[in-house]
């Protein structure tokens, strides 16, 4: 339930920055929802319940954006990929941030790799460079974010027992 309350404030946060911040200039190219999946992990012992909430929030994130299907594809794909890496580093606070940043960067090169295939975007890699940089500070802020206040609200859950 936490979950879906932190993604739920999370996706209108996101809703309303995009009403204030012009969405064809990167300067704060914000991915809230998404962020707010992957520390949603920690509440989920189950990885199938996970990888069905990855969609189902996903699903949901297409139907506001108008994104056929692509979304819950990258949302189950970092989801996945955020689940994998907890048995590559050793669980910190830090290392809970590079894996973060990792997963952002993905989340940005399937993301312009899948709008460049299906043709809605033209090759351009210094549009695409600056997506990317501008995404990952207050995405990684708003993660850590998350990340602390989960932390002070005392959750006894699968996330702060690694990290």
């Amino acid at each position: 339930m936490t979950a879906i309350v932190i993604t739920l404030f999370s996706f209108f946060l996101e809703a309303t920055c995009s009403l204030y911040i012009k969405m064809t200039h990167p300067t704060f190219a914000i991915l809230f929802t998404m962020i707010s999946v992957i520390v949603g992990y920690s509440y989920f012992h189950n990885r199938k319940n996970y990888y069905l909430y990855c969609g189902i929030v996903g699903l949901c994130y297409d139907m506001a954006t108008g994104t056929l299907g692509m979304h819950t594809i990258l949302f189950c794909t970092c989801g996945y990929l955020f689940q994998k890496s907890f048995g590559w580093l050793s669980h910190s606070w830090y290392n809970f941030l590079i894996i973060l940043f990792v997963t952002i960067v993905l989340y940005r090169v399937f993301s312009y790799s899948i709008l460049l295939i299906t043709g809605y975007l033209s090759p351009d890699i210094y549009v695409f460079l600056q997506i990317l940089i501008a995404s990952i500070l207050p995405n990684l802020f708003y993660g850590f974010l998350l990340y602390q206040l989960q932390h002070l609200m005392g959750q006894k859950s699968f996330l702060q027992k690694k990290f």
